[in-house]
């Protein structure tokens, strides 16, 4: 989940792009050294603007550095799933798939819903 501060904090003016790597630095460990590391991803990652709450919608770049601190399956389904429509389902499905990030809980349509099923 990310909420205005934290959105505006992971901006990095100098280089005009966002930048989570420092949220992970000391949990990375412990995330890396699990067989298997889940997430509940309670946003979505529907494009800017972004904002907090109440329809929260975070920068792709949150997406990355959860995959680079060794997270490997997002759980979309929640009360924040649909924060931004169907559009907003579709594009951050759309983005965790780019970063091969397994998920589940909300799907593109039915025959992506039954591919990832099957794939677990």
């Amino acid at each position: 989940m990310q909420h205005d501060i934290q959105i505006k904090r992971a901006y990095d003016s100098t280089l005009s792009r966002y930048d989570y790597s420092s949220a992970f630095q000391y949990i990375k460990p412990a995330i890396q050294s699990a067989d298997i590391a889940i997430g509940n991803l309670e946003l979505t990652l529907a494009g800017p603007p972004y904002k907090g709450y109440p329809r929260f919608c975070a920068p792709d770049e949150l997406a990355v550095s959860l995959k680079e601190a060794g997270i490997d399956v997002l759980v979309t389904a929640n009360n924040h799933s649909a924060d931004r429509g169907k559009d907003g389902i579709i594009r951050t499905a759309k983005v965790l798939d780019s970063l091969n990030i397994q998920r589940t809980g909300t799907f593109i349509d039915d025959s992506d819903r039954k591919k990832i099923i099957h794939c677990y």
